[in-house]
């Protein structure tokens, strides 16, 4: 796919880690098969390493396969490996997911720490240990160096087993918490696209 990736453009670089890592950044310049990103952060990845690239706003990013080719300071340059895709962005999709997180009551004080089974733009589900009281909880959730606090509401809960399975609905989310959901699917689609290609 021919694409033309805009000067200022944002880019999310993911790693091949467990949890996928993340860096932040805007496109300085893209000609051909090159990309030239101007990070937030010093990149720390190896040579020749292969990331997933994201590029552009939600609702129209591309993604595409890249090894490293220089870095210096918060400038990086990397060449694709592939060509650029459409990034899947249904609403309705869940992702699998091994996170962890913590799951606060907002009735009382009780925390525990809770795995994400899935993920999506409306909601999450989380396996713990027992079910907290009242419908309203508090997920603290960490991925690629970044954390949010989503405040959500038990659609149900159920027991097995292993523990208490939590159905859970985002309740309304700042434009920063959005983000960080968008950011963290975008990554989860990005791993499952390159597994995929791996396989092929």
């Amino acid at each position: 796919m021919e694409a033309v990736i805009r000067t200022g453009a944002p880019i999310l670089l993911v790693q091949r880690s467990t949890p996928p890592a993340q860096f932040e950044g805007t496109a300085v310049a893209a000609m051909g098969n090159v990309i030239a990103v101007k990070l937030l952060a010093p990149w720390s990845g190896l040579p020749d390493e292969e990331v997933a690239i994201i590029a552009g706003e939600p609702g129209a990013r591309l993604l595409a396969n890249a090894r490293l080719a220089h870095a210096r300071a918060q400038v990086a340059s990397f060449e694709l490996v592939n060509g650029w895709q459409q990034l899947d962005l249904r609403t309705t999709t869940r992702y699998r997911t091994e996170l962890g997180a913590e799951v606060r009551s907002v009735l009382g004080d009780s925390r525990q720490p809770g795995s994400i089974v899935d993920l999506s733009y409306g909601g999450i589900a989380v396996m713990v240990s027992s079910k907290p009281g009242g419908r309203e909880v508090a997920v603290v959730m960490r991925a690629g160096g970044f954390s949010a606090t989503l405040p959500c509401r038990i659609a149900q809960a159920v027991a097995s087993d292993h523990g208490v399975l939590l159905h859970l609905e985002f309740m309304e989310l700042t434009g920063g918490q959005q983000a960080f959901i968008r950011t963290v699917v975008a990554s989860i689609q990005a791993a499952l696209l390159f597994r995929e290609q791996q396989a092929s």
